[in-house]
């Protein structure tokens, strides 16, 4: 008897070992799913609304339903480029996500209006985004150098 409590000890043991190590799957970065095949970044792209203010100096405004769409890049599998148009220019702007899968950076680069763009934020949801970001133009003939920075948040439409 005690041989066959034994067994089924040992075998209990086993099959516990064995759910538990089959449940942890880690995937390479970028990826998610059962299968690991996902891209973290499909979640978030498509058509987006968002609004929020710009400020430069001491003049501020809102910023109303703007248009942005987010889409893959052509870099690494957590790369995505935000297409929208704002005060009469056309900005495409890549940003990088996080090890998380929700933050995101956006590292400095330059923009056809002259202006060097940055920023950095966040997906709390699938659906719903905050981001900022800073726009930076350099002193042009009898124009001083000046930032504007952008705070939006917005929905999955």
């Amino acid at each position: 008897m005690k041989k066959i409590v034994s067994f089924f000890a040992a075998a209990a043991l086993v099959a516990t070992m064995m759910t538990t190590s089959s449940c942890s799957k880690t995937c390479e970065a970028g990826y998610e799913g059962s299968d690991c095949k996902t891209e973290v970044r499909a979640k978030y792209l498509g058509n987006w609304s968002e609004s929020g203010t710009y400020t430069s100096g001491s003049v501020q405004g809102p910023i109303n339903s703007l248009a942005v769409v987010k889409s893959t890049s052509s870099g690494s599998v957590n790369d995505f480029i935000s297409t929208f148009t704002f005060n009469g220019s056309a900005y495409s702007i890549k940003a990088t996500l996080g090890t998380d899968g929700k933050t995101f950076t956006i590292a400095s680069q330059s923009e056809p209006d002259g202006s060097t763009a940055t920023g950095e934020g966040s997906f709390p949801t699938s659906t719903t985004v905050t981001e900022t970001v800073h726009l930076s133009y350099p002193a042009s003939g009898t124009n001083a150098a000046f930032t504007v920075d952008v705070a939006l948040t917005g929905t999955k439409q």
